[in-house]
């Protein structure tokens, strides 16, 4: 018979060891494990957070998000609005359409409450909004 022995590394050794005194206080071991599990578990639901509002995820510096800003600044998004394009041969001929418009409509404050007219480029367009009064 051969007596050579082989090496046993310290790591393995230590391994051994751990392994030994948890099976040797099993029942500590659990307890310690079920009170850091409900601290845990209380950390996580009074600090951690989620935020689901997409908006608040990206930076308003960003340059579609600017632009974005300017276009819900120009045309508001409130559903009861009426938008109206007015298309002339030149930008002349729709901003007096939209004026005679603004007219029409200014004569009937019954039925709205606001209107604006804005030139969005020089390709003869001109955006008018209204808003409608409510129907009681």
């Amino acid at each position: 018979m051969n007596d050579v022995s082989t090496p046993v590394s310290v790591t393995a050794s230590l391994i051994v060891h751990v392994v030994g005194r948890c099976v040797a206080h099993a029942w500590i071991i659990v307890t310690a494990v079920i009170i850091l599990c409900v601290a845990l578990a209380h950390y996580v639901t009074t600090h951690f957070a989620m935020n689901t509002d997409t908006y608040a995820l990206l930076s308003p510096k960003l340059p579609w998000r600017v632009r974005q800003a300017a276009f819900d600044a120009a045309f508001p998004q409130d559903n009861a609005d009426i938008v109206v394009v007015v298309d002339g041969q030149t930008p002349e001929l729709s901003e007096a359409a939209a004026a005679g418009l603004a007219t029409s409509l200014s004569a009937q404050p019954k039925l709205l409450t606001r209107y604006s007219d804005r030139t969005v480029d020089h390709s003869g367009h001109t955006i008018a909004c209204c808003s409608p009064r409510p129907r009681r």
